[in-house]
């Protein structure tokens, strides 16, 4: 069998101490870690430039490919010198070696200093205030203004990734913030109360105010030389910044002078409304008088739930996420409304929830499903939060990619129960209600309330992932490693596997269906219904399969796949043993075989479904039966039926004594014209 040409670089192969990608321009050391710039999903190695390409010493950030990375934000800062950030130089989907596979990967100006904070550290060298002033607090709002003024949030201010610029001390560089959705590598000591709440992949793309939050909270932080929350379980953290508020949290016992605390807390300032941002840093940095912000906190009369008093909404919500079993109890109660209309500005949200539970009165909701649209009615700027998933409203497909690399049963049950009630779409529009941001992404998520209700390959949280996640590459364990983002690389990659021998399985799985799917925006059944069949009709299952890749190989006019081609013959036993007649049989085998070497799917799909041969088939088949049921049933009465062996007995008496009167009669005949003629 011919093998399948092959697409990528020849360039791409391991030489002369590194290994070169995209075309050659760069080469990477995958034999020494950049331990400066790794984290917990995302792998750097020393890079740097192939032969006249102009610049220093880079790092190459190999990408997970089980979350989607922040790829329009990279399309627009490649090649861009961003004040105090790492400059993204370049970034493109890069071969490696066969252990890794192929990565989508960003190549950044390699740090010139240290980290300020080792990663993953809970104690480090403080920084004096005068060297946040002077080091830190001017080049990050330089580098946060940068990306604002390109409509971008960054999402990755914190202290283990600021960089300095020299030697200790020096100006600050900002580290990347692409490689995973935004704000995904946050410790929750520096994200919002509500972002905190969130799965890390699912916090959304956020705003401003959420980059200067976390500024405040990384001034705090290295002025003391630690996480004073370091190893406190998440909602334990989340639970003390409502209870007393972020800066009260991140400053307490901190010594700075009355200036600094001002600033941060300014910036720590839980009303995003209210929040510093950049007009106040620069004021403050000019010296300029810029009013505190005083907030304050409205509360209520404590309301006793699970192990704690409440005083605020945004307190009982965070407590009904953690404790959803017993919550349910205490709404369908009067109590929660009675405690809701003690302050005039929770009337709204009291008003909401009672028309919430004249609903649960005439239809019954879960207890789950009624707390967790009672809990984003409480806080509307939280996440939804539903059987143990915490989800801001534009963090839903990265959430779903996160839960789903985890693998977690009891999380992928509640993905699927949470998109086939519609909650997520209550909640999206509940959380949308009057802002100003325009609606996007509605169509896509309600269509996964249609595609959670079809029991099919192609739909399921599967499709989810890739409708929510356009960018992800296919999650298909049998192409995992070569990051299939576009359609039009599947083919290959399947057809590579199957160079040196054929695989055991079939080139199909679910997430292969769900990827096909929705990458040609199939929206019904039709095409998809074969891959369901059951073992009983493993012939249909298997033409279904034959039929979809097809599918893709018309519509992409690709080049041909023999190696594919052959894997697909090899699992087409079962279309073929359909076939009523030996020799029939033999020929569509040996027609298969030969149309596989072409490496063209539609060809093998004409062959293999040919409805013309299969009627012929059938036709002669039936005609066949009929045949030997009449032969059959003969046979039976000659052998059981008494009454019918007679009536043969004398039919065939009668025909031999009428053949034998017939014969005689001839005889005679003869011999009297013989005896006149002598």
């Amino acid at each position: 069998m011919s093998r399948a040409p092959n697409r990528e670089s020849s360039t791409d192969s391991p030489a002369n101490g590194g290994h070169p990608v995209l075309q050659g321009r760069f080469m990477v050391d995958l034999n020494t870690p950049a331990a400066v710039c790794d984290n917990a999903v995302t792998h750097a190695f020393p890079a740097w430039r192939t032969a006249g390409g102009e610049g220093g010493p880079l790092v190459a950030l190999l990408c997970t490919p089980d979350l989607p990375q922040r790829l329009k934000a990279t399309v627009r800062l490649k090649g861009r010198a961003m004040a105090s950030t790492l400059t993204l130089v370049d970034s493109g989907i890069a071969r490696y070696t066969p252990e890794i596979g192929r990565r989508f990967t960003l190549f950044l100006e390699r740090p010139a200093g240290a980290r300020v904070a080792p990663a993953n550290a809970d104690r480090w060298q403080a920084m004096s205030e005068n060297d946040v002033v002077e080091h830190v607090v001017g080049p990050l709002l330089d580098a946060l203004s940068a990306f604002h003024r390109e409509g971008l949030v960054h999402g990755g201010v914190r202290p283990d990734n600021l960089y300095f610029s020299a030697g200790r001390p020096s100006a600050v560089v900002l580290g990347e913030g692409l490689s995973t959705p935004t704000g995904a590598m946050q410790p929750v000591a520096v994200e919002t109360i509500q972002r905190g709440q969130a799965i890390s992949a699912a916090r959304g793309e956020g705003s401003k105010a959420v980059d200067f939050y976390a500024l405040g909270a990384t001034l705090a932080l290295l002025l003391r030389g630690s996480d004073p929350m370091a190893g406190q379980p998440p909602e334990q953290i989340v639970a003390a910044k409502i209870r007393d508020g972020s800066y009260r949290v991140l400053c307490h016992g901190l010594r700075a002078t009355p200036s600094m605390m001002q600033l941060m807390r300014g910036l720590l300032e839980d009303e995003p409304e209210l929040r510093w941002g950049r007009a106040h840093v620069e004021k403050w940095l000019a010296g300029t008088s810029v009013p505190t912000p005083n907030a304050g906190r409205a509360k209520l009369p404590p309301l006793k739930f699970a192990d704690g008093q409440h005083d605020t909404p945004a307190a009982l919500a965070h407590a009904f996420a953690n404790h959803w079993r017993d919550a349910a109890k205490l709404i369908r109660s009067d109590a929660l409304g009675d405690w809701l209309k003690h302050r005039p500005e929770h009337r709204g949200a009291a008003l909401d929830i009672q028309a919430l539970l004249e609903r649960d009165a005439q239809s019954r909701f879960a207890d789950e499903e009624l707390t967790a649209r009672v809990i984003f009615r409480l806080d509307s700027s939280g996440p939804l939060r539903y059987r143990g998933l915490a989800l801001m409203w534009d963090g839903t497909g990265p959430g779903l990619a996160a839960v789903m690399a985890e693998g977690k049963r009891e999380k992928l049950d509640a993905f699927a129960a949470l998109f086939g009630s519609g909650l997520h779409l209550d909640y999206y529009d509940h959380a949308l209600r009057g802002s100003t941001t325009p609606p996007r992404d509605r169509g896509t998520l309600r269509a996964q309330e249609k595609n959670a209700a079809q029991q099919l390959p192609g739909f399921g949280l599967e499709r989810a992932l890739y409708d929510l996640n356009p960018d992800l590459p296919c999650r298909s364990s049998l192409v995992g490693d070569r990051w299939v983002a576009a359609v039009e690389d599947l083919l290959p990659a399947l057809d590579a596997l199957a160079i040196r021998q054929l695989p055991a399985g079939d080139p199909m799985d679910d997430h292969i269906a769900a990827f096909i799917a929705n990458r040609l925006n199939l929206t019904t059944g039709n095409e998809l219904t074969g891959l369901a069949a059951p073992s009983t009709r493993m012939h249909v299952k298997r033409l279904a399969m034959v039929a979809m890749l097809a599918l893709v190989h018309h519509r992409r006019g690709q080049p041909t796949v023999p190696n594919l081609a052959g894997w697909l013959a090899a699992r087409l036993t079962p279309v073929v043993d359909q076939i009523k007649n030996r020799d029939r049989r033999k020929q569509m085998q040996d027609r298969i075989t030969q149309v596989a070497l072409t490496g063209d799917l539609s060809r093998l799909l004409k062959v293999a479904a040919d409805p013309g041969l299969r009627k012929r088939d059938e036709a002669e088949f039936e005609a066949a039966k009929r045949r030997y049921g009449a032969a059959k049933q003969r046979i039976h009465y000659i052998t059981y039926d008494r009454g019918y062996r007679e009536r043969m007995i004398n039919t065939v008496g009668t025909r031999i004594a009428t053949g034998l009167a017939v014969a005689i009669l001839v005889l005679t005949t003869a011999a009297v014209v013989f005896t006149d003629g002598i």
